[in-house]
């Protein structure tokens, strides 16, 4: 089963390519539906589409290669560009051949890439709601750091 921040290599039919992309899972609703979008390195196609479309320009998230391992060079989400499947669908498509799970994604990343999702007026209510809130995302994951009383003097 999926859970948010995985990413696989992966052919998806709701793209236009045959080809293998950077398939990201945004949000999960227990084992009913998946929330994905997909990673491309064409960043001022999907920017200038964006600014075409007047979408705020938080809905396109820039990751340099060195912040994620399967990245080898700038890559974009278009937070506009959000996909809905059935999870057992979404299961079966990356059990199949050909498809390779890759590191999960840094949960900073992840929550500003859920922040875009909420910024873009294509997205559904059913969407926000299966992929949360970004600020939970992020505090989840950040480490607890415990901090001790100075002395006295």
């Amino acid at each position: 089963m999926a859970a948010p921040g995985d990413v696989y290599f992966m052919a998806h039919r709701a793209l236009h390519s045959a080809k293998p992309h950077f398939c990201i899972v945004v949000g999960c609703d227990g084992d009913k539906r998946v929330v994905v979008s997909f990673a491309t390195s064409q960043y001022d196609k999907r920017l200038e589409y964006a600014k075409r479309m007047g979408y705020p320009k938080e809905t396109i998230v820039q990751v340099a290669a060195d912040r994620y391992t399967a990245f080898d060079r700038l890559t974009v989400i278009d937070c506009n560009s959000v996909y809905v499947q059935d999870a057992p669908d979404f299961d079966a498509m990356v059990s199949s051949r050909g498809t390779s799970k890759k590191p999960s994604l840094p949960s900073d990343i992840l929550a500003r890439i859920i922040k875009g999702i909420h910024a873009s007026p294509r997205s559904t209510d059913e969407i926000r709601r299966i992929i949360g809130n970004p600020t939970v995302v992020a505090k989840a994951s950040m480490p607890r750091i415990e901090v001790s009383k100075l002395p006295k003097r």
